[in-house]
């Protein structure tokens, strides 16, 4: 299977897949990684502590690919859980 970025811009993303044969239940996994983030903590048993935390999951879908060869995965993301480059 190969998959592809066709548009991005900071809250939408276009993603086309192409299984090169019809794939009958299967479904297309998307997982929106963040490669890393740091929090201070404040509260806490690891209070005045901050985190480094990497590969993070920030969104995952799945998309029934209905038997079909190809197709367009249109996501929006959450700004809410921003930074995805």
């Amino acid at each position: 299977m190969e998959v592809r970025i066709e548009k991005q811009s900071r809250t939408d993303i276009s993603l086309s897949y192409q299984t090169g044969n019809q794939i009958r239940n299967n479904n297309l996994i998307i997982a929106m990684v963040s490669p890393n983030a740091t929090n201070k903590i404040e509260r806490g048993e690891n209070k005045g502590r901050t985190l480094h935390h990497v590969q993070i999951v920030k969104d995952f879908k799945t998309v029934n690919l209905n038997g079909k060869e190809n197709g367009l995965v249109n996501l929006t993301l959450d700004s809410t859980k921003a930074n995805w480059s």
